[in-house]
């Protein structure tokens, strides 16, 4: 009789060979199959060890949300999809929805949704980006006007500099003519005049300096924004690139109404506006009415 370990080692077997590309079996719905073992072996884990989340996030009925439904057998729904929310009521202690897949293939005891179901989503992500691009290039223009002032306290502290040794350099002088000659009180105040000076030139550097710390930490900060801007703007970009895909015809599998795990829900990313599309309550009459005829009417 086969111990549980060799149960668990011929399945893996059978499943290193499902994902072989070079097996003529090989199939789309597999490429996904080793993601979607390390998940559901995840959660197991995350159960087996009372780690599951306390709370949820709770939908409201007609609510539009990203599913991953694994990889399952046959014309089973696998892989990820949009699906509508069908609970009356949920809460954030409740684990499980109902849902109805959505698809963009048109077939037999499909209900068709029209485009407005992400047309208009898709539209404000776009206006999203718009702005953000809009306020990114301004804050690309303060950047560059910090660096440039940056630039121009470098050169002025360079000048001063410049100055501080042109002043040694009389020191020195003046020791050489004066100094060493004997002459020591009108080098005495030769070098008080010039040593003031210096001390001007060297107070003044030190002003740009502290000058320069500033403009550089504000500098800094903006370069920070604009890196998490950008860091924005591409997750957006990411979703709508998802979402455009989708800006199309959208019907719901009616025969393939199911109950799902929250865990299995997905966003893209904090952009994502999954869970916040609802469907009309019009539109969501016509899908009761339609499972009505499919499951309960004669």
């Amino acid at each position: 009789m086969k111990s549980k370990f060799d149960i668990c080692d011929e399945a893996n077997r059978r499943f290193k060979e499902l994902i072989d590309e070079n097996k003529k079996h090989y199939l789309e719905k597999f490429r996904h199959l080793p993601y979607w073992l390390d998940d559901v072996s995840y959660y197991f884990s995350l159960e087996s060890n009372d780690k599951l989340p306390k709370n949820y996030y709770y939908f409201k009925r007609g609510a539009v949300i990203r599913v991953n439904f694994g990889v399952n057998e046959g014309s089973e729904f696998s892989n990820i999809h949009f699906a509508i929310v069908l609970d009356k009521k949920d809460s954030k202690y409740k684990k499980t929805l109902t849902v109805l897949p959505l698809t963009s293939k048109q077939k037999k005891g499909r209900y068709s949704l029209g485009k407005e179901v992400f047309n208009q989503t898709t539209t404000v992500l776009v206006k999203n980006v718009n702005d953000q691009q809009v306020a990114l290039l301004k804050i690309e223009e303060e950047r560059k006007e910090y660096q440039k002032k940056s630039n121009e306290i470098d050169i002025r502290i360079a000048i001063l500099q410049n100055k501080v040794d042109n002043v040694n350099q009389e020191i020195d002088q003046l020791e050489k003519e004066y100094a060493n000659k004997g002459r020591i009180d009108e080098f005495s105040e030769k070098q008080e005049r010039i040593e003031k000076r210096r001390q001007e030139i060297l107070k003044e550097i030190s002003s740009l300096q502290e000058a320069q710390r500033l403009n550089n930490k504000l500098a800094q900060r903006i370069g920070n924004e604009v890196a998490q801007r950008q860091t924005e703007l591409d997750q957006l970009q990411k979703v709508i690139s998802i979402y455009q895909k989708y800006n199309k015809n959208s019907y719901v599998r009616l025969s393939d109404i199911t109950t799902i795990s929250k865990l299995r829900i997905e966003r893209i990313n904090k952009f994502d506006p999954s869970g916040k599309i609802r469907l009309t309550s019009e539109q969501m009459k016509g899908i009761s009415d339609q499972l009505m005829k499919l499951y309960i009417s004669n």
